[in-house]
């Protein structure tokens, strides 16, 4: 049932509670991250224009005495690309005794009114949270299973290891009990199935297929999802073909970064060599200051445990263990268990734009609180309901100033350490 109802009258009334108590995690590091260092532009309808010049002027020439004339003028061309808009919004439907069970501030009340809207808008936060570093697919996770899963009950197997996609290694990390998702193609995005997680796991998890089937290496999305989202780092900071702000890479290479694909241990040599590849794109040697990374715990961890052996003592100085701080210039490290474990993101600050259209609050065009669904009859109900979301998009106006590492050799990941 999509209501918020206690089962009896008293259900919302609990002897003794102060508070409801969150069994999960709620935080977004790398989504406040992106807002704050990212370049804010306002979104219309018609999208967000930025020019810039596609090719140099031409007409080169070094004339003589016997050959004086100019080459022709070739002018620049100029170009441009959009940011299209995506929408993001959490609902909330709640019974009208329920509500008002929640609003009467007993101190009897399994929760609060403020606590219950902090919940939703943590929760709607953190699922933005999870696309910063998407494809723009809306991938939660990827099938591994072996064949085709039918209607009734299955257990779906997700992809873990590191790969050359987004997202592999988190398996069914993200899939959440009694909630519905739908699989995909992961070339033609053709519908193939609806489910819903009975039984969730980090790996794996039980379901029940309600429609369709899931497919091997079908991309999970929240229902409706697929293709719709916020295009996250794993999009806008790329080697490979694809439509970038309606540029399509494989004829404008020039709109790809470079992505250094290990396949092994992340060192910082490998970090060092990525800085080079910025100074050389931009033929600055400043072009590596003012770095931002995004990268996961585990990567970060990695990174750290490389300089315990350089350590020296004196004396009888005790024995310390291992930093956990890394440094690397200027570099600025942001930390986040929503990455993907196999990657790591550099860009330079301000050459991310955040578009938006209407930033991230509260749906009330009517200034109301609450609003009553007008029920099968259309004469109304004591059913209400609420709304979060946003209306923006994630862009990138230089790709000279980015570049990234791919399957790298994981460390602690969201799977190992657990929900």
């Amino acid at each position: 049932m999509a209501d918020l109802t206690p089962q009896e009258v008293d259900d919302f009334f609990k002897m003794n509670v102060s508070t409801a108590k969150e069994w999960f995690e709620q935080e977004a590091p790398m989504y406040n991250a992106v807002r704050k260092y990212s370049d804010k532009k306002k979104l219309t309808p018609k999208g967000f224009r930025f020019s810039f010049w596609k090719t140099r002027p031409g007409g080169h020439t070094f004339p003589t005495l016997t050959q004086p004339d100019f080459n022709a003028a070739k002018p620049p061309t100029p170009g441009s690309f959009f940011i299209r808009a995506t929408e993001y919004a959490l609902p909330m439907v709640i019974h009208g005794r329920a509500l008002e069970q929640v609003k009467s501030g007993s101190p009897d009340n399994l929760t609060s009114m403020s606590e219950l809207m902090q919940l939703y808008y943590e929760t709607a936060t953190k699922r933005l949270e999870q696309m910063v570093e998407g494809d723009g697919t809306g991938a939660l996770a990827y099938s591994n299973s072996a064949g085709s899963l039918g209607v009734g009950a299955q257990t779906l197997i997700c992809h873990t290891a590191a790969s050359t996609v987004d997202g592999y290694t988190k398996g069914a990390f993200r899939l959440e009990q009694n909630q519905y998702y739908q699989a995909w193609h992961p070339t033609t995005f053709a519908l193939h199935g609806t489910y819903h997680v009975v039984t969730p796991g980090v790996a794996q998890c039980d379901v029940v297929v309600d429609s369709g089937t899931i497919e091997d290496e079908d991309i999970i999305t929240d229902v409706g999802a697929v293709m719709k989202v916020p295009r996250g780092l794993a999009h806008l900071i790329g080697d490979h073909s694809r439509t970038l702000q309606t540029i399509p890479t494989a004829t404008n290479p020039a709109w790809n970064s470079p992505m250094f694909d290990l396949q092994r241990t992340i060192t910082p040599s490998d970090i060092h060599t990525g800085k080079a590849t910025v100074k050389v794109r931009n033929n600055t040697p400043d072009a590596e200051n003012g770095l931002i990374c995004f990268a996961p715990y585990g990567q970060m961890a990695i990174l750290e445990k490389q300089g315990y052996g350089l350590r020296r003592y004196t004396g009888s100085e005790a024995t310390k263990g291992i930093s956990n701080k890394y440094e690397d210039g200027d570099t600025i490290w942001v930390k986040g268990a929503d990455a993907a474990e196999d990657r790591l993101y550099f860009f330079v600050n301000g050459v991310l734009v955040n578009a938006e259209e209407m930033p991230f609050g509260e749906y009330s065009q009517d200034n109301l609180p609450w609003r009553m669904l007008l029920g099968q009859n259309n004469t109304g109900s004591n059913r209400w309901q609420k709304a979060w979301g946003c209306i923006h998009n994630l862009g990138i106006t230089n790709v000279r100033g980015a570049f990234g590492f791919k399957r790298c050799t994981v460390g602690v990941t969201q799977r190992s350490a657990g929900f």
